[in-house]
């Protein structure tokens, strides 16, 4: 994965601006604390060989993140990354940003 990076910085025209609710450009989120629920940016490109790489049966690590490792209730579940949702089969892993949500979401 060549177009991923971990900082807004120095990405000049590499980067589509955010704008807000009226149309205005908002400056971009560098996580640090919250690294994990939103940190990476990637190129729709990028996101294809990860969603790629996640479900490749060979790949036995990359699956251990689906694994439940807590239960919200009968329906939904958490692993390492995902939200299990068991009646419609659908792995959702997300990121959120003030006004803007960031949703994967995968049919099995």
């Amino acid at each position: 994965m060549t177009n991923s990076f971990t900082s807004s910085q120095n990405l000049n025209n590499r980067l589509v601006k955010g704008l807000d609710g009226n149309g205005e450009v908002v400056t971009n989120w560098d996580f640090d604390v919250l690294f994990g629920g939103g940190g990476i940016l990637c190129s729709t490109e990028d996101l294809i060989k990860f969603a790629n790489a996640q479900f490749n049966p060979k790949n036995k690590e990359l699956a251990l993140t689906r694994k439940p490792t807590f239960d919200i209730d009968e329906s939904m579940k958490i692993g390492y990354g995902w939200h299990i949702l068991k009646q419609i089969k659908v792995l959702i892993g997300f990121g959120i940003m003030e006004e803007l949500a960031v949703i994967l979401l995968l049919w099995l």
